[in-house]
């Protein structure tokens, strides 16, 4: 069987898990190929973009037996060409942006759809989408990645002072990302924790404002595992995700994680035993205090942590739960 993916993120999760996934199914008979369409499948909709974009939907998708879209902006773009005339599939890693029927009806024209987590599945379930089924991601490790590599080895990497309390943040820069919201926390931070250090990595169209000594904004790293290694706190802000891949990382890598309460991050740990959380822009400060304060909670945050994503968030798991939806999806 051969299976397109349709990928419009160049950064992030979906690079990471689908640049990892042609190898992980490649023992379950699947051949996967990824095709970064975000030159040709642009934001827009319309009559003109949808006519223009089916054509190439349907020129990419000769030779395969599935097509398999990777998120909202994809799956409408496989609705306008297929319809419900070629088996394809999407995944809605995130939450949906919207509800509203020129969507839904799109999307329920897909033979099945991939949800990262169960906020995300209730989210579309509510809207009357529909062949909804769970699929969360796993954590993808090459043979390059080191998630065990010493804190002080993984600092020198990064340039980071051995006695800093770091706080980690990695991300797209847009709005609903929420790093805005911790660097606008870190002018309190830094006054009741003097050797407090944000670290915030990423790309994207808004990049955070910094105007203080302490942060370091750095661009899009070739490989998360020193920044996260050489953390003592990992904070996903998001706003609407439905599911954090640095998070699972954070956590394999035995790191203790503070999520905003929103979306699907509430899937993923339980709080104060394998997470911690916040519950908006205005209690993350007290709460990355609080956190910083009892180091001993923090510690067996961080092993319960490490013990949840290494059972839940493995790759082998995320490529068979998949290849067993194309086959079902393909006929195969």
């Amino acid at each position: 069987m051969r299976v397109l993916v349709l990928r419009r993120q160049k950064f992030g999760a979906a690079k990471t898990l689908l640049d990892a996934l042609p190898a992980a199914i490649e023992s379950e008979g699947i051949e996967v190929v990824v095709d970064d369409a975000e030159d040709w499948i642009p934001n827009a909709t319309g009559f003109r973009e949808d006519k223009e974009t089916s054509r190439a939907v349907k020129k990419a998708a000769q030779g395969f037996d599935l097509v398999h879209a990777w998120g909202y902006r994809a799956a409408w773009a496989c609705s306008e060409a297929f319809y419900v005339r070629f088996p394809w599939i999407y995944t809605a890693y995130d939450m949906p942006k919207t509800r509203r029927s020129e969507l839904i009806d799109r999307l329920n024209a897909t033979h099945r759809a991939a949800c990262s987590s169960y906020s995300v599945k209730a989210a579309l379930d509510e809207v009357d989408a529909l062949n909804l089924e769970l699929v969360i991601p796993g954590v993808p490790l090459s043979s390059a990645d080191d998630p065990t590599m010493s804190r002080e080895d993984a600092r020198a990497k990064i340039g980071i002072r051995d006695d800093a309390f770091l706080v980690v943040g990695m991300g797209n820069f847009v709005p609903d990302k929420g790093f805005d919201a911790l660097v606008e926390a870190f002018p309190s931070v830094r006054e009741r924790i003097p050797n407090a250090r944000f670290y915030i990595s990423g790309s994207g169209p808004e990049p955070p404002p910094i105007h203080q000594d302490g942060i370091e904004v750095r661009g899009p790293q070739s490989s998360v595992w020193p920044a996260l290694c050489a953390a003592d706190l990992v904070v996903v802000p998001s706003r609407m995700a439905g599911f954090s891949l640095l998070a699972a990382e954070a956590m394999w890598a035995g790191i203790p994680v503070l999520f905003r309460r929103a979306g699907g991050l509430v899937d993923m740990v339980d709080e104060g035993i394998n997470g911690f959380f916040f519950d908006d822009d205005e209690s993350l400060a007290d709460k990355i205090v609080d956190v910083w304060k009892s180091e001993l909670t923090r510690e067996s945050v961080a092993r319960a942590g490490q013990l949840r994503s290494q059972a839940r968030f493995k790759m082998e798991r995320y490529a068979r739960e998949m290849a067993h939806v194309y086959r079902e999806v393909a006929g195969a």
